[in-house]
């Protein structure tokens, strides 16, 4: 990700060295326990090695209900706010 500059693409973030995404999918509704267990251990581990920044588009089962989405949004109203106001001070 970090190749391309934010000017490049829609993509924000680019100062990261990669994008996770955990797509985890299985047939048989008997190792339904075992695999959401996985995944959840998964996503569990790997904070340590991020900067924190969701995309959107990777949202999952909303486990943390609108909470997400809202804090994403405020981030995006504050940027658009600060743009607006450095075009005035400008």
């Amino acid at each position: 990700m970090k190749y391309f500059t934010e000017d490049d693409s829609a993509f924000y973030g680019r100062q990261s060295a990669f994008l996770l995404g955990v797509e985890v999918n299985w047939e048989e509704a008997a190792d339904d326990e075992a695999n959401i267990a996985w995944v959840q251990n998964l996503i569990d581990d790997v904070p340590p090695f991020s900067d924190g920044s969701r995309y959107l588009n990777f949202a999952g089962f909303q486990e943390e209900g609108d909470a997400m989405t809202r804090q994403q949004w405020l981030w995006l109203i504050l940027i658009g706010n600060l743009i607006h106001i450095w075009a005035y001070l400008d």
